[in-house]
């Protein structure tokens, strides 16, 4: 590329279809001519779709949890209404949560860690549904929760590009599955001073759930502050958490 750090800004307006078409069109013709840049487009739409992703998922797994709590024989067969369900279970988690802050003075800083940790999805190597019983890249064996062998094969692969951002971030992940906090946490740190590349909002947002459970908490308000300012699409998770460590 010409320019020596790509407009992420830019990137994201395109990607969320907020240019006016003569400003779509340019950009276009820009990317027609210029691999880096396309390339870039590329990653940060990945980066993009595996945030929603994530989140998404999450949802979905709150959600089955619920209804599954929930169901049961009712009069006729029927299921007991999942909206009934929800709202029965947020009265109690209301009420559990009052509980705690009345009755006892340590936050439950694990509590909120494990409640909004999973681990990013793979959106660089995903696995093929017909090869769901031969996955043998790291990224595929990342994918199928075998983290530690994992973390051992992009470890080699960071040896020998220490640079990449991509491998770091997922090497990160990995150890980070396993526990390992310190580590994955400096690595965490390392990407998210570094803007020039898209891994550097997720990178954020682990660094920060990592604080929270280590009780940095005014550290991990600061983070979360950085994250809501400057990666959108953040805003609200980022927001939700910073209110969650404020009625801690």
């Amino acid at each position: 590329m010409s320019d020596e750090f790509i407009n992420s800004d830019l990137i994201d307006r395109y990607l969320k279809n907020q240019m006016e078409d003569s400003e779509r069109l340019n950009f276009e013709e820009k990317m027609a001519s210029d691999p880096e840049l396309a390339n870039e487009v590329s990653l940060q739409k990945s980066i993009l779709n595996g945030i929603d992703f994530h989140f998404d998922q999450e949802l979905k797994q709150k959600l089955q949890k619920e209804e599954a709590q929930f169901e049961g024989p009712a009069e006729n067969g029927k299921k007991i209404n999942l909206w009934i369900g929800l709202a029965i279970a947020a009265v109690v988690v209301i009420a559990f949560f009052a509980y705690i802050l009345a009755g006892s003075q340590q936050p439950a800083y694990d509590e909120l860690y494990y409640s909004h940790y999973s681990p990013y999805p793979n959106i660089t190597d995903p696995i093929a549904r017909d090869d769901i019983n031969d996955a043998q890249s790291p990224m595929q064996l990342y994918e199928s929760g075998d983290f530690q062998i994992a973390a051992g094969l992009l470890a080699e692969q960071l040896a020998q590009n220490p640079d990449d951002p991509q491998i770091k971030f997922y090497y990160a992940q990995a150890i980070l599955a396993n526990d390992e906090f310190n580590e994955a946490y400096e690595i965490f740190e390392t990407l998210a001073s570094d803007t020039t590349h898209a891994f550097t909002g997720p990178a954020l947002w682990y660094q920060s759930l990592i604080d929270i459970k280590e009780n940095r908490i005014d550290r991990a308000k600061s983070i979360l502050q950085q994250l809501i300012k400057y990666h959108r699409d953040y805003t609200k998770r980022g927001n939700d958490l910073l209110s969650a460590l404020e009625n801690q």
